[in-house]
């Protein structure tokens, strides 16, 4: 059955598994998988902070880094069963190495979001990401003129009421998957050209690395309304 998931959509898959790995290491780091993130040195070496990332040169890579850490086993469980379902359709549409880029770009571009409208609140999930796929799927679906768009649609707005409804879910990570998403989904549709997809995907990326190195530097330099807009 793995291998047969894995043949369907290997990077989906293999994003899924090292997620997984990830949350495993941190809970035998913390001996909680409640509490996984608490005496974990992976969590504190990972998680999405901004007052912590300008403590070495490889700070920024938090942005990318929190997106493979979860707050417990439910939130994880959640995350990579929706990224596995979505991902399996833009690997479908776009191929391995597109999607691939789609994880990376939104997982990135939600954190620059986060960076620069939430920077007080440690955030962590591979939810950006997800929100990512999930405006690309809601593209994939429109192109295909079928009734998955409304499911693609109405699994959107469920999951915006749950951040809004829920304490401690990053509202601004979500935002910020989904626009980028929405970025991608414009480039990735607006040519058949593989080495245009690239391009555009490639400048979306570029603007969200960019977006969070910015914001990085702000702070270093000690301005003190750094962690408030």
């Amino acid at each position: 059955m793995a291998r047969n998931l894995y043949r369907q959509a290997p990077v989906s898959a293999a994003t899924v598994v090292l997620i997984v790995l990830v949350f495993v290491v941190t809970a035998v780091q913390s001996r909680s998988i409640t509490g996984n993130l608490d005496d974990s040195g992976l969590g504190d070496a990972w998680i999405l902070y901004l007052p912590l990332m300008d403590d070495s040169a490889f700070g920024p890579l938090r942005a990318l880094g929190s997106g493979l850490l979860h707050a417990g086993i439910g939130h994880m469980l959640i995350n990579v069963v929706l990224l596995f379902l979505i991902g399996r359709e833009t690997e479908a549409t776009f191929g391995s190495p597109l999607t691939a880029g789609i994880l990376v770009t939104g997982a990135v571009g939600a954190s620059a979001t986060v960076l620069w409208w939430s920077p007080e609140y440690p955030t962590v999930g591979a939810s950006g990401a997800v929100y990512a796929l999930m405006a690309v799927f809601v593209a994939i679906a429109y192109s295909r003129k079928n009734s998955q768009v409304g499911g693609a649609l109405v699994l959107i707005g469920v999951n915006l009421a749950y951040t809004l409804m829920t304490p401690g879910v990053s509202l601004w990570g979500h935002l910020g998957g989904l626009a980028t998403g929405a970025l991608l989904a414009a480039a990735l549709f607006g040519t058949r050209r593989t080495t245009a997809r690239w391009l555009g995907l490639g400048a979306v990326c570029a603007v969200a690395v960019a977006a969070v190195l910015i914001r990085v530097a702000e702070f270093s330099t000690g301005d003190p309304g750094a962690l408030l807009l």
